[in-house]
């Protein structure tokens, strides 16, 4: 915690996830001040800012962005290494839109270059009250052992359709699916509602809507780690 008491935080990325979702939050916490938001595309960050009563940062590479105690990184994960290495040599604590990484060498890669407590992935979804139900009743076996979760999601998060989202970039998410998107929070959640270690992958298939592909991997928990823990 600063000695102010109070935690400066800076926001990479203005795009649908800050305005509805970072944003209302983080400017309700209390001992929380927005810094500063940046944004590539400056009428939108400056549209963001302007909306929140919060600076914005404009046209600066990763090492000229205003000092900050923690930077929000609301962009795609294909385009974070700069900002992290940046925020690593500067001591600085990450959190990460999710999916925080695309390949577990990135992954170590990443949580090689943090200290523990400075670095967090937003896969804030384990916090829902019902998520936290489900794992109590999971790990207590309070209905009995664990038989099986069927998890799916009911949407593409296309957003309001003010402006345009990164699911239709090719270069990122169009190209991946929506498993790198709303599926990370439904794959982390099986894994942490079932307390499991490891996990094998069964079947993998894809389909496509549109140019986005929609179909993940079929997960089953290891026999390895079958029992639950808190």
């Amino acid at each position: 915690m600063p000695a102010s008491g109070r935690i400066t935080i800076g926001i990479v990325g203005a795009g649908e996830i800050a305005r509805r979702a970072h944003l209302p939050v983080l400017m309700n916490i209390r001992d929380v001040s927005i810094g500063w938001i940046y944004d590539h595309r400056r009428e939108r960050a400056q549209a963001l800012a302007h909306a929140y009563g919060i600076p914005a940062v404009h046209s600066v590479a990763a090492d000229g962005l205003p000092a900050c105690d923690v930077a929000l990184l609301a962009i795609p994960v294909d385009v974070r290494g700069e900002y992290l290495r940046h925020f690593s040599r500067n001591g600085t604590a990450v959190l990460c839109e999710k999916p925080f990484a695309i390949s577990l060498a990135e992954h170590d890669k990443i949580v090689d270059d943090f200290p523990a407590h400075a670095l967090a992935c937003g896969f804030m979804r384990r916090f829902y009250r019902s998520t936290r139900l489900l794992r109590y009743l999971v790990t207590t076996e309070m209905l009995g052992p664990l038989r099986g979760i069927e998890v799916s999601e009911g949407d593409r998060s296309k957003g309001s359709g003010v402006d345009s989202s990164f699911l239709d970039d090719p270069r990122f998410a169009a190209s991946r699916g929506v498993l790198m998107d709303l599926g990370s929070h439904s794959l982390d959640l099986a894994l942490y509602i079932s307390g499991a270690k490891s996990f094998d992958i069964e079947s993998c298939s894809k389909e496509l809507d549109g140019n986005i592909g929609w179909r993940g991997p079929r997960v089953r928990r290891s026999r390895r780690s079958s029992s639950t823990t808190a």
